[in-house]
This record gives structure tokens, C-alpha cells and sequence, in this order.
């Protein structure tokens, strides 16, 4: 009998971790999707880009979410056993508490292994992955993201264009380029886009060219040619957290910089958490009988999310050196806890 309660509780808590880790990841995929294209532009984001970065974000988001799902999956069982009286029901059998907090802690210990390798070892190497494909995004030079017929403004004013073009062909082409000592104009009749093998580099080849280089000036020079190659590279700036975030996390355990220190707790805090929540299940799941098996919901979110805050903001004390660690923040919550415990019992 007692394998059998042994075997569905774990059933139950289990079936309720994959619905809540399937459902969040899921609407946190949708919400990626989202955010992306918003932020890169549709005319330049190709499906497998679309697809690619929203599973790489999902991938990063685990070390948040599976903590969540396991901390809304105990939540959840245990009120539909209250609910139901089969607490009740596991004690007349014999069942004792302690075989229950037995299973919960050895599922625990399992989300905890498994939230340390994502935090840990998974989620550095996706933000190095979903860095090199927002690269070659940014990359992707500007008549790709061009739209025929209109004119294209670059952000310093350097650069005007105007294009008609399908794909890698374009007609009826002008361009503006000023390089702060002279200033370039080319149009031509026709012409396509060659890209060689580096990145960073476009080639427009233009037939039937004229050219003209500072035409208000006295040494002005124009001239006209059959083909002409202009040679372009995209500048592209490289965020600072970029390396940060991607640096795996023994490099960053033997760091001596306030960035790479917070990030390293940072990513120790996550697992950390799935500790706190499992501590919290335990002295927050005293839901009466016959009471809503949601009933203690509301009061778990709000506490993780203060758990997360509290966390995100010792982490950026860190890097302003307000701090040297955010190791206390679990154990003031853990303190927390033990006094919650202290204050229920004392009224009970």
C-alpha cells in the first residue's frame, strides 16, 4: 500500500510540473517571438531566426521557470489533497508525513541537479549561440532592410540610398556616402549585391555609373564608367554584457571584475532557489480541508517574485560595489521562513 501512495503522489506532482513547465515555456515562447520581431524588424528576421532565438531565450529562461513549475506543481497537489481529504485518507493508512516530505525532497533534488546544469553549464553556451545569430542579423547589410523604392537615412546621416530592387538585383540606384572629409555620390542605371564570403562585407556592382565626388568644391571630380564595385562594411557595436553573459561559469568563479562576480551569484542564486521554494511548500502548505486547492497560490508567486527582485537587485549592487555578495539574500529568506513557521505555530 505504501508504494502505491508513494507512486501517485509522485504521479500527481509530476503531472502537474510538466503542465506548469509546458505552459509557462510556452507562453514565454510566444512572448520571445514576439519581443524579437518587434525589436530586429520583420524584413530582415528570417522563420529560422524567428524560431532559433525564441528557442534559445526559452532555453535561458529554464533556470527560472523549472524552479517555478516545481514550486506551482507541489502547490497545486497538495491543495487537490486537501481538497479531496487524501491526507487524510495517506494518514489513516499509515502513510506518515514524513514519507511525503521523503518524496517531495527527492524530486526536489532532482529539479535542483537539473536547474544547476542549465544555470551552470546550458545557459552560457545558448547566450553564446543567441549572440552569434543576432550577430549576423545585425550584420545583414542595409539594402536588405531596405525597402524598394524609398529612401534609407542611416542613424549618423552618412549614408543616403535609393533603390528599386528584387532580391540582389536593383535598378535606378543612388548613393550618398560621407566619410567626414569628402562627400561620394554614385547612380547608376542597374546593378546587384555580391556577398563574399566574410560577414561584415557587401559588394555593389553597378553598370552604367556616373560618379561624383564633392561637386560643390573647386576640386570637385566626376566621372562616368561602365562598371563600378562599391566595397561596403557594417559596423557593428558589441555590448559589453555580450562576454559577460556567455563566459562560462568556471572563468567567471576566478574573476576578479564587479560585473562577472554578479553574474557568477547570480547564476549560483537560481538553483539556490529551488531550496528556498521547497522550505517554503513546507510551511506555507496548510490549506484546511474542503479550502481551494489554489488557495495558497497567490501567496507562493508573491513569494518567489520577491525571492527573483531580491536577487536581480543584489546582483546589480554587486556590479555597482555596493555589495560584495548576494549570498544573504537566501538565507534572509530563510530566516524569513523560520519566523512565518514560528508566528503559525504559536497561533495554532
Amino acid at each position: 500500500m505504501a508504494k502505491i501512495i508513494g507512486k501517485y503522489i509522485i504521479k500527481e506532482i509530476s503531472k502537474n510540473f510538466f503542465l506548469c513547465q509546458l505552459g509557462m515555456a510556452f507562453l514565454f515562447w510566444l512572448y520571445s517571438i514576439t519581443v524579437f520581431l518587434s525589436s530586429a524588424g520583420a524584413d530582415i528576421v528570417t522563420l529560422s531566426d524567428c524560431i532559433s532565438v525564441s528557442l534559445l531565450k526559452t532555453t535561458i529562461s529554464l533556470g527560472i521557470l523549472i524552479p517555478l513549475s516545481l514550486y506551482f506543481s507541489i502547490i497545486i497537489s497538495f491543495g487537490h489533497f486537501n481538497q479531496s481529504n487524501e491526507l487524510i485518507a495517506m494518514n489513516t493508512l499509515t502513510y506518515s508525513k514524513r514519507r511525503i516530505y521523503f518524496l517531495v525532497i527527492v524530486i526536489s533534488i532532482f529539479i535542483l541537479i537539473l536547474t544547476s546544469i542549465e544555470t551552470i553549464i546550458l545557459r552560457p553556451l545558448a547566450y553564446s549561440k543567441l549572440y552569434d545569430i543576432k550577430e549576423n542579423i545585425s550584420q545583414r547589410w542595409e539594402f536588405e532592410k531596405l525597402n524598394s523604392g524609398q529612401f534609407y537615412i542611416s542613424d549618423d546621416g552618412k549614408e543616403v540610398v535609393f533603390t528599386e530592387k528584387t532580391k540582389d538585383q536593383l535598378q535606378n540606384i543612388f548613393i550618398k556616402l560621407d566619410n567626414g572629409k569628402d562627400v561620394e555620390i554614385f547612380t547608376s542605371e542597374s546593378g546587384n549585391i555580391i556577398r563574399p564570403p566574410q560577414n561584415d562585407k557587401r559588394i555593389i556592382k553597378m553598370r552604367n555609373s556616373q560618379y561624383i565626388k564633392n561637386y560643390f568644391n573647386e576640386n570637385s571630380v566626376i566621372g562616368s564608367f561602365g562598371e563600378m564595385e562599391i566595397h561596403i562594411k557594417q559596423k557593428v557595436k558589441e555590448k559589453i554584457d555580450k562576454k559577460i553573459k556567455e563566459t562560462s561559469t568556471l572563468k567567471l568563479f576566478n574573476s576578479k571584475n564587479k560585473a562577472e562576480i554578479a553574474e557568477f551569484q547570480w547564476r549560483i542564486c537560481l538553483p539556490i532557489s529551488v531550496i528556498i521554494l521547497i522550505i517554503t511548500c513546507y510551511f506555507i502548505l496548510r490549506i484546511e480541508p474542503r479550502s481551494g486547492k489554489f488557495a495558497n497560490l497567490p501567496l507562493a508567486i508573491i513569494y518567489y517574485s520577491a525571492y527573483y527582485i531580491a536577487i536581480g537587485l543584489g546582483r546589480s549592487w554587486v556590479e555597482q560595489g555596493v555589495i560584495t555578495n548576494i549570498f544573504f539574500i537566501p538565507a534572509i529568506f530563510m530566516l524569513s521562513l523560520v519566523l512565518y513557521y514560528g508566528k503559525i505555530k504559536s497561533i495554532r
